[in-house]
């Protein structure tokens, strides 16, 4: 997390990509407010776009693949590097392996390599808190269920045969510590790719298309991320 005072904020003016009046009404009364709190520190999140030092930049022809941009690249071996990482979370890798190894495998720097195994270890967070929430709500669902049953007809019973068995298979991960299987670009996409209604490219498109990058304040901001003065909009 970045905190900037009123002249830092100047700066990020310049490589904001304005799109409508009321983002740059709101951002002229941040720089207001700031103006009156100079001393105090306030936390932001300011939106950019990605620069590389020399443009056209592409990575080596080890990572890059054919004309993509350095962006594209970047965020195709990160959400790369983040699948991995979860699988490795999955068999128990130390923070440390997956660190080292990930930035072998997938030509990343140590702290976008972290970042990668820390987002990955946060969807293993969240797939494992969903997975009791839903086990408690599909057991609610079977007692309506079961509760209508006398007075529907037939296609009620094939629902509570269902949840029947969904449940089942929820208690029997929550008995073995796993979780469902993750499908990274969208299980309900995958499956629309599988029918025949999607295609597969949009689905590799939605594995691949995001970077995430942490700031720190012990290192004066993002290491992977520094503000360029652009020129005012």
């Amino acid at each position: 997390m970045i905190v900037p005072n009123y002249f830092t904020i100047i700066k990020a003016w310049n490589i904001i990509h304005w799109r409508s009046n009321k983002v740059r009404q709101g951002f002229r009364e941040l720089i207001r407010n700031a103006r009156e709190t100079r001393e105090e520190q306030i936390s932001i999140t300011v939106c950019g776009e990605f620069f590389p030092e020399i443009y056209p930049a592409h990575r080596s022809s080890k990572w890059s693949r054919g004309e993509e941009d350095p962006l594209t690249t970047e965020m195709r071996l990160f959400c790369a590097c983040m699948r991995w990482a979860f699988n490795r979370l999955l068999e128990g890798a130390s923070r440390h392996e997956i660190k080292k190894s990930g930035q072998e495998l997938f030509g990343l720097n140590s702290r976008y390599a972290d970042d990668a195994r820390l987002k990955a270890q946060a969807l293993l967070d969240s797939q494992t808190e969903l997975l009791k929430l839903e086990n408690e709500e599909t057991e609610k669902k079977l007692g309506r269920a079961r509760k209508k049953l006398s007075l529907t007809v037939k296609g009620r019973n094939k629902r509570v045969v269902s949840l029947v068995k969904r449940l089942a298979e929820l208690k029997d991960y929550r008995e073995k510590g796993t979780i469902p299987e993750v499908v990274f670009g969208g299980r309900r996409l995958w499956e629309k790719v599988c029918q025949g209604r999607a295609a597969r490219e949009k689905w590799r498109h939605a594995r691949r298309n995001r970077l995430y990058s942490r700031g720190d304040e012990s290192k004066g901001g993002n290491p992977n991320r520094n503000w360029c003065r652009y020129g005012w909009p």
